[in-house]
């Protein structure tokens, strides 16, 4: 149940979907992820895979990716032979030192951006610029108690529930990634929101926001309408049903993947 994440636009719609998970006995977790997993935290869980089994992550690959990303940041394209040796013979002795801390994912996370030294690396980098600051959010979530008894085994599990369906904001579910991702409120008016018509800036987050959303998912993304909503009408003081039609996000897509007549 930990592969199914329901994206909603609200935190107050996340604590009445919540509810309505209590009385249908069904397990619930609402994501306060603070982290994004990008590319780097990605490679550090696969750093994570390698130490604890060699046959399950290739060190030629974490190497790969570490050498792309100095070369970058020294704003060089090519290094010796000899160079690149000791590159590699360096990460492989970091790698296989930091053993020693794989039963705490925190100070192993700690020991691993003191010893590659991270900050220096990614402090001013212009082309990751909000890096270091994400992976300050990441040392942040797992110092918390909730993550006291983690290891390197369960790195890719921080943010994730255990047997839970997540249940987070559109807004929050940046850097997470699920099997199947449903979401929820896509109608017009509502998603983009009426506040966007005559605002280009907040019309493009939405599109953002749509974009980021539907590629949480890696194998199913569940788009979910509903035809009427009763809301109250402030005019009347009265609640009304109110009709709503299927956002444009799910037009488009529609058209773009159905392969249905």
């Amino acid at each position: 149940m930990e592969e199914i994440a329901v994206l909603l636009s609200s935190n107050d719609s996340c604590k009445d979907l919540g509810l309505k998970c209590i009385e249908h006995n069904i397990p619930y977790y609402i994501s306060r992820h603070n982290f994004e997993r990008t590319d780097f935290v990605k490679w550090l869980e696969e750093c994570s895979v390698w130490i604890n089994n060699k046959e399950k992550a290739s060190f030629d690959d974490i190497f790969q990716y570490w050498e792309t990303l100095v070369l970058q940041h020294q704003n060089t394209k090519y290094k010796s032979e000899n160079d690149r040796l000791k590159m590699k013979h360096q990460l492989l002795c970091v790698l296989q030192d930091s053993i020693a801390f794989k039963d705490e994912l925190n100070e192993w996370i700690k020991y691993i951006l003191s010893e590659l030294r991270i900050k220096d690396l990614l402090i001013d980098s212009d082309i990751i610029p909000d890096e270091w600051e994400n992976l300050k959010s990441l040392l942040e979530e797992v110092a918390e108690d909730k993550y006291s008894d983690f290891d390197t085994n369960k790195f890719s599990k921080i943010g994730k529930p255990d047997n839970q369906i997540a249940i987070s904001t559109r807004h929050s579910s940046k850097g997470l990634e699920f099997e199947v991702v449903i979401m929820m409120g896509m109608e017009e008016r509502h998603f983009p929101g009426w506040w966007t018509d005559n605002d280009p800036e907040a019309l493009r987050e939405s599109n953002r926001i749509c974009f980021v959303c539907v590629s949480r998912a890696k194998r199913v993304c569940i788009l979910m309408h509903s035809n009427y909503y009763n809301e109250m009408d402030y005019r009347y003081n009265e609640i009304r049903c109110k009709r709503y039609y299927p956002s444009r996000y799910l037009l488009q897509l529609k058209q773009k993947f159905d392969r249905h007549p």
